[in-house]
């Protein structure tokens, strides 16, 4: 029997096409996959691939080093921490490229962030007209235990609020989709990288359980 038999499981990642673009506002970052023909003495030939990509691509998650030298990097990152409890803000009721305040964001999580959820901002609008994150959203958020920040665009949120998230070591979830297919306000998140040392970010298969 499936783990998830009794559960429903909404895929909150993009599907990368390689040569396309695969982030909002039409920036084309790479990946591109090359087939080749692996050979072994005894074994039939099987086809293997080089996997050309960038690591801000799709749905992926930023590690605090990609602003901050000698911290956080994807592979330093415990696993614990991209699996866990999540809150749902929908803030599309502020409007189009609203700067979100910290009443928006009580209003959208009912006031309801606890200690070492991950909090997953979004809206309906097209991605130039999202609302925007801002520093005292995150500091409001950090300051109720907030672990990972996650919203629906490469812009959703502002440069200080992006830098201040990190520097907390918090990692951020960027270009979610598929938020309002999600039917309740809280799940369980999976959001796993590879494990590549060194490396600032990486594209993730992330998943909501409900």
């Amino acid at each position: 029997m499936s783990l998830f038999a009794d559960k429903t499981v909404i895929d909150i990642s993009r599907c990368m096409v390689p040569g396309k673009i695969n982030n909002t506002f039409g920036t084309r970052r790479d990946l591109e996959v090359e087939p080749i023909i692996f050979r072994m003495k005894g074994m039939a030939d099987s086809r293997m691939s080089i996997l050309t990509m960038h690591s801000h691509i799709g749905t992926h998650v930023e590690m605090p080093v990609h602003r901050f030298d000698h911290m956080m990097d994807v592979a330093q990152c415990p696993l614990d921490l991209l699996m866990g409890e999540v809150r749902l803000a929908d803030v599309t009721f502020a409007g189009k490229l609203a700067e979100l305040t910290t009443d928006d964001i009580t209003l959208a999580t009912d006031d309801d962030v606890r200690p070492d959820d991950t909090v997953i901002v979004f809206s309906s609008f097209a991605p130039e007209n999202r609302p925007i994150i801002t520093l005292s959203v995150v500091d409001w958020l950090i300051a109720r235990g907030m672990r990972v920040l996650g919203f629906d665009s490469m812009a959703g949120i502002s440069n200080d609020a992006h830098d201040r998230a990190l520097s907390a070591n918090i990692p951020l979830l960027e270009e979610l989709v598929n938020l309002d297919k999600v039917p309740v306000k809280r799940g369980t998140l999976i959001a796993l990288p590879i494990a590549v040392e060194g490396l600032d970010s990486c594209p993730v298969r992330a998943v909501i359980v409900v």
